[in-house]
């Protein structure tokens, strides 16, 4: 397990939002190449939290961040309250399969938590497990269901989500390589 203070993990990714409208091949003059591939906030319900053990399902936002980083780093991230702030609780891997735009499975090998310290430092806390995330429907345009499972040193986390249709935030470049939107 490793702690890295003031560091978020989907930070990276979203600090640079992708220019809608800007030709893949065409830098834009207003900011960096984006670190990431696509990125989705995509509505839904949250059917189940489990953390390291602990039922936290009541408190689990209805939000499901997935982000594909583009060097074959995917990550699927939950979110719920805690007594100093929210906690997301990210599951990370790099073997996945797609065989078509309904079926996923992410074979994962780190969670990472980002909560506060006391003091109300940002800290995310990495930690390697074993588990996987599976994707059942395409999010982009139908409910989907996300399932992901990983064990881990304090016991065993599991998500479900159920998304609502299509993503309310997509941007990035889809697998057939076609510019996506921000709705």
């Amino acid at each position: 397990m490793r702690a890295r203070a003031g560091m978020f993990l989907l930070g990276t990714a979203l600090a640079a939002p992708a220019f809608v409208g800007a030709s893949p091949s065409e830098p834009s003059p207003y900011r960096e190449p984006s670190p990431y591939r696509y990125v989705a906030v995509i509505g839904g319900a949250c059917e189940r939290l489990v953390l390291a053990g602990r039922d936290e399902t009541a408190g689990c936002r209805h939000e499901l961040v997935n982000v594909d980083f583009g060097n074959g780093r995917v990550a699927f991230a939950f979110t719920s309250p805690s007594d100093r702030g929210s906690v997301v609780t990210t599951f990370v891997g790099h073997a996945s399969a797609q065989p078509d735009l309904r079926t996923y499975r992410l074979e994962v090998d780190e969670i990472a938590t980002v909560t506060r310290d006391a003091n109300g430092t940002p800290i995310n806390v990495a930690e390697p497990v074993s588990g996987h995330c599976a994707m059942k429907g395409d999010p982009t345009r139908e409910s989907a269901r996300f399932e992901c499972t990983a064990r881990r040193e304090g016991g065993q986390t599991i998500a479900t989500f159920v998304s609502a249709g299509a993503p309310t935030v997509y941007a990035g470049a889809r697998a057939g390589g076609a510019v996506a939107s921000v709705e």
